[in-house]
């Protein structure tokens, strides 16, 4: 009788003892990770939420990501038109100045060398690229959309595209011919060649076209130029927008996360003490307990 007690006793002191040495290890896991959740069994509910939020905080960060990197093309596109547009001025300057009449064949031949050269700085900027990919060649990124000697565009007529929310997408380029072409078609006059035939009528003494159709020519570029960068402009407004609502919804699931699976480290801290006193006691009433009886020890 008094064996069956005293092993009963035994089982009972272990019982105690594993269940505050759980309870203490369970602290210190909060105290040393400083979450409140290490393992599904901590809060099965919680644990789920937790995963369910560090989800969405990934996403959030990762359409973060895609706008920066929008961003950078409209920037460098932006760039890019605005120094064509700059050419397409000096052009414009040059027949105007061809038109008046006050200069000879001369005077026209030389400025038709320099529109020739306004061909290949308008195809430099053409040719932009960003982080190693071509701005305007749709998406075959890796192929000039403006080759030399050619006049044509040669990039292909997809648009790339990048996810910027749920459900959410934005271009992130425009096509040679949308930026650069009047009308804004895949048939429509190029910058280049509106520059190539400028020099060609330069050329032939042809002021009647130089007057005419190629001043107005220029003037329409201007236009096209005007509207493409305002299109940028417009979807980089967007982008902008979107980046800090997105900043905005990153801090708040944060937030949530870290109250979901955060640890109260002041309350852990005092927890850690009041368990350690706890076992402390467990483990010499166990000792007091366990020690073995006169009678046992006689059998």
């Amino acid at each position: 009788m008094i064996r069956s007690t005293n092993n009963q006793a035994a089982t009972h002191v272990l019982d105690d003892l594993q269940r505050v040495s759980a309870n203490l290890q369970r602290t210190q896991r909060k105290l040393s990770t400083g979450k409140e959740i290490n393992q599904v069994e901590d809060d099965p509910v919680g644990a789920g939420r937790a995963l369910f939020l560090r989800s969405e905080v990934s996403d959030v960060q990762q359409y973060q990501k895609n706008i920066n990197e929008a961003l950078g093309f409209q920037d460098a596109s932006e760039s890019a038109m605005s120094s064509v547009q700059d050419i397409m001025k000096r052009a414009k300057e040059l027949v105007v100045q061809a038109g008046n009449g006050a200069l000879d064949q001369s005077g026209l031949n030389n400025i038709a060398a320099e529109i020739k050269q306004l061909v290949e700085a308008a195809r430099e900027s053409m040719n932009g690229t960003y982080a190693g990919r071509y701005l305007f060649s749709g998406t075959a990124t890796l192929t000039k959309p403006f080759p030399s000697p050619g006049l044509t565009y040669a990039g292909d007529d997809n648009v790339m595209q990048r996810v910027i929310g749920q459900g959410e997408q934005v271009d992130l380029n425009l096509r040679g011919w949308e930026a650069f072409s009047v009308p804004p078609t895949t048939g429509g006059q190029n910058a280049l060649q509106l520059l190539d035939q400028i020099a060609t009528d330069l050329q032939s003494g042809n002021r009647a076209a130089l007057g005419n159709a190629d001043l107005q020519g220029v003037d329409n570029m201007l236009d096209q130029l005007s509207a493409a960068r305002a299109q940028v402009g417009a979807r980089t407004n967007r982008l902008e927008t979107q980046q800090t609502r997105l900043k905005d919804t990153e801090l708040n699931v944060e937030d949530l996360l870290s109250k979901t699976e955060d640890a109260d480290m002041a309350k852990a801290m005092v927890d850690f003490s009041m368990q350690q006193s706890i076992y402390q006691s467990a483990l010499q009433s166990g000792a007091r307990v366990l020690q073995p009886s006169l009678l046992d020890f006689l059998r």
